[in-house]
């Protein structure tokens, strides 16, 4: 699926639309569309997402970084008549490294505006707390049966307040690489799209030499 510094989305959605035979080079293009929407982001998108986020008033903590090691979940939102207009069409949750907290993240269908080209604008947070923002786009172009059904990343920007970030922090900002598959689950047969992030680079000092 694809997203001021105000040229770089055209070239990403078109890169995005042609599918990228390697997931840094969807990434890449992807990074290149990544300030383009942030408009699309509202602080009470996500609020949709979150009825059984978190009981406390004070939301749990987390951080998404570099070396982050992800996994988790997006499923459908279900019907229902009390759905809001601008709710998420997908939610679930997502877990960072050994941690036990289950982090909401919520998926919004995004159009990109150049080529129409599908995609999921990425909400990562809890009600009330930082939150992280990503894109999932659709592989167009699978190499091998195993091979990833979407690709995408999530900025390492943590962020409490709308317009905390210039157009230019958004480009420049790392980003932590994920991507995702088509399951089924075997309780119940219901979809949902497996997600799986991972760091790219290795640190220098992870390593002793």
């Amino acid at each position: 699926m694809a997203s001021k510094k105000s040229s770089a989305p055209q070239s990403a959605e078109r890169n995005s639309n042609q599918g990228a035979a390697d997931l840094d080079a969807v990434n890449a293009a992807a990074a290149e569309a990544g300030g383009r929407d942030m408009g699309d982001f509202q602080p009470s998108d996500f609020d949709h997402a979150q009825a059984a986020a978190a009981p406390a008033q004070v939301p749990p903590e987390f951080e998404v970084t570099a070396v982050s090691m992800l996994s988790g979940a997006l499923f459908t939102m279900r019907p229902s008549p009390d759905r809001a207009e601008n709710a998420p069409q997908m939610t679930g949750t997502i877990q960072l490294d050994d941690a036990a907290l289950r982090v909401p993240v919520a998926a919004f269908v995004k159009s990109a505006r150049e080529t129409g080209v599908l995609y999921c604008a990425l909400t990562v947070g809890f009600k009330d707390g930082p939150r992280y923002y990503g894109r999932l786009f659709s592989a167009s172009h699978k190499n091998h049966r195993s091979a990833p059904d979407y690709h995408g990343f999530i900025w390492l920007l943590p962020v409490t307040r709308k317009g905390q970030y210039t157009p230019q922090e958004w480009e420049d900002a790392p980003m932590l690489p994920i991507h995702g598959y088509r399951r089924r689950n075997a309780s119940d047969n219901r979809a949902r799209i497996q997600l799986l992030g991972a760091p790219v680079k290795v640190a220098d000092h992870e390593l002793p030499i």
